[in-house]
């Protein structure tokens, strides 16, 4: 699941950017913690790295569902205002 604010900034990449975007994040659905994968400190979230671009992403294991929370070019707002897991996936 991709939420809306991470797919804007998506369709707002150059065709380059996206496109080598996509296949680590549609990657997360087999392994939810790829080579690479880092939590982010003080919070539930992961993210993984791609060029200078980062994807910060939820684990719902219950219900073995990835939550894409947001797509962002590395800089110092980048881990900013991520909203807690439970207000994104309901628990």
């Amino acid at each position: 699941m991709i939420l809306a604010p991470a797919q804007r900034v998506i369709q707002r990449l150059s065709l380059k950017d996206s496109t080598r975007l996509l296949g680590p994040m549609y990657g997360l659905a087999r392994e939810q913690f790829p080579k690479g994968a880092v939590k982010v400190t003080g919070t539930e979230f992961w993210r993984i790295r791609v060029g200078d671009l980062r994807v910060v992403y939820a684990i719902d294991v219950a219900q073995r569902l990835i939550v894409v929370q947001r797509v962002a070019r590395r800089n110092e707002a980048t881990y900013r205002r991520i909203r807690e897991t439970t207000d994104v996936i309901g628990g």
